[in-house]
Order: structure tokens, then sequence, then C-alpha cells
């Protein structure tokens, strides 16, 4: 190691070891980074990435945002069959409602909100009452800031106004994160920065994107995932269940709930097909996959979990 390598891993040592008589500024962190970057201490994307969220302290929202131009919204004067076509049509699964112009925000669609009401008669629902409240930031607002409170009130998108209240664009959690990594895969690992729609199949399962969060399954199902601390998407539950990155093919079960893995890659979990099993399909299911991998119960105390062998790789489900 050189003298300057040495200089610049002994100030991150000095840092994480809590040496320092103050915090390092925002410049100092900056120095420290980019040295570290420069002579090899920490890895490029490392490199990227760290420089990324001290620099989320600068960024607004207005330049992260969607611009009201590009997003796509629903009139509440719109029937659910209306807004199920908008849905389809355009794969999203939040948009904002709107009543007259997209100036008067009153309210945020889940596309799963509609999903549970499917096979009732829609003619007799309007938006209004499926709606969710709309969360306002203005445009001006910190990024960091707004990642804080995305994360303590559990919010996944807000509208952003402009100081005379008009609505200049919409911001998701999922844009956020992207300003963090995204930029580092852009070459070589696009990131999706759409949410997914979560599609109903003609079965009554459900195919979702790796990265549907947790949460949105919780609610689709109406069932609770003991996840805090271990992961916050459907991709993350199946490695948690596999106990590494599971291939297209493999199935799981998580209580009541079935996992069979649709897309995946050796980085990740892309697309999971989920659906509700009642006792009898859990007892058949058991009675005849053999013998089942036993998933040990965390240090943190989390729910012991099962995998299934996998089925045929010819299986339809496995397209």
């Amino acid at each position: 190691m050189s003298e300057k390598e040495r200089g610049v891993f002994d100030r991150l040592l000095g840092l994480f070891q809590g040496e320092q008589e103050a915090p390092p500024t925002e410049e100092e962190l900056f120095e420290i980074i980019n040295a570290s970057g420069e002579t090899g201490v920490i890895a490029d994307d490392t490199h990227e990435m760290l420089s990324s969220v001290i620099q989320l302290k600068q960024i607004q929202v207005q330049e992260v945002m969607v611009p009201r131009t590009e997003f796509a919204a629903i009139s509440a004067a719109a029937t659910l069959n209306e807004a199920i076509t908008i849905i389809t049509d355009k794969g999203f699964s939040r948009y904002p409602v709107f009543h007259d112009n997209l100036d008067q925000v009153i309210g945020i669609l889940h596309a799963k909100d509609i999903l549970k009401h499917l096979g009732m008669d829609l003619d007799r629902l309007s938006l209004r009452e499926i709606m969710r409240p709309v969360y306002f930031v203005p445009e001006t607002k910190k990024v960091s800031d707004l990642l804080e409170e995305f994360r303590t009130k559990g919010i996944h998108i807000a509208v952003a106004v402009d100081e005379y209240g008009g609505t200049s664009g919409l911001v998701t959690i999922s844009d956020l994160v992207e300003e963090i990594i995204g930029k580092i895969y852009e070459e070589n690992l696009p990131v999706e920065t759409s949410e997914q729609l979560i599609k109903k199949l003609d079965d009554g399962s459900y195919l979702v994107s790796g990265k549907t969060e947790i949460e949105d399954i919780e609610e689709l199902f109406d069932i609770e995932i003991e996840h805090r601390g271990k992961f916050e998407s459907v991709g993350g539950l199946a490695v948690f269940l596999s106990g590494s990155i599971p291939q297209t093919g493999e199935s799981f079960i998580y209580k009541n709930l079935s996992l069979s893995v649709t897309a995946a890659d050796k980085r990740r979990v892309k697309k999971v097909r989920l659906q509700l099993m009642t006792e009898t399909d859990r007892e058949t299911c058991e009675s005849g996959s053999g013998e089942k991998e036993s998933i040990p119960e965390t240090s943190a105390g989390g729910p012991q979990m099962e995998a299934e062998t996998p089925p045929d790789q010819n299986s339809p489900d496995n397209r």
C-alpha cells in the first residue's frame, strides 16, 4: 500500500472508529470519498453511491420528479372500467386522481385497490370511494428530506407543487432510489424506474415484479409478512426463503402464500407468481412435493419458512 493509499485508509478508519473530535464537514466527506475512489480503497460503484447519497442534500424534488406533462393521471369522473383501461395501457401501479385538471389532484389510485374489486359490479363504485389521500410536497424540498418522510410516514408517492400550489410533477420512492443507485448500472444493467403493475392472472394468482414492496402484498392478500430488517420486496422474500438467489422455476410457501419464481437472473428475482392457498391446497402440496428444505428461524425471531421442491421446468408457470 502506497503512502497516499495508507493516508486515505487511515482517514476512513478514523471516521468509522469515531476518532475525530467533530463530525466531518460535507466538503471533507467528498474529499475522502473521492480520494478513496482514486486510490482504489473503495470500488467505483461504492464511490458513486456514496457521492450520490451526500449530494441528496443539494438536490431538489423538481430535479428528480416526473414533470406533469409526462405522468399518467385519471379523472375523478372516470368509471372504474375506464380506469382499468388506463392502468392496463400505462402499466403503473399508482395514479393521481384529479378533479377538472391536474392542478386539482384530490387523491391517489392504487391499481391493486381496483384488483380487489374485480368480479364485483364496478358501476356501483366510484374512484373517490377507493382512492387514497394524496401527499403534497413543495418542488423545492430537498430529496434527502423527502426520502426520510417517505420512510417515516410509509409513503411511496407524492405530488410536487410550485409556489402557487399548481401541480408541477410526481415523485416516487423509486425516483429517489434511482437517484442514488440508478446511474451506476445504466450502461450494463438498466434500472426499471416505472413501478410495475401487479397483474392478476386468469387462475386468480398474481404476477408481480420482484421489486414490489412487501406492504403492497400484505394489503393485496390481507396477510402479515414478518420482514422488518430482513427484506423489503417480494424478490427479497424469495431470496430469504431460498437462502440464495433463486432461479426460474423455484417455488416456496410462506404461511398460506405460494410463491413461484417465473423470471430471475444471477443478480435478482425479476418476476414472481403469488397465490393464496387453502388448507386443502397446502396439505396436497406438502404430501405431494416430497422433502422440503427448512429455513431456520432468524436471530431476530423471524418465522420458520419452507421451500418446495422446484416444479417441472417445462411447466406453464415457468414462462
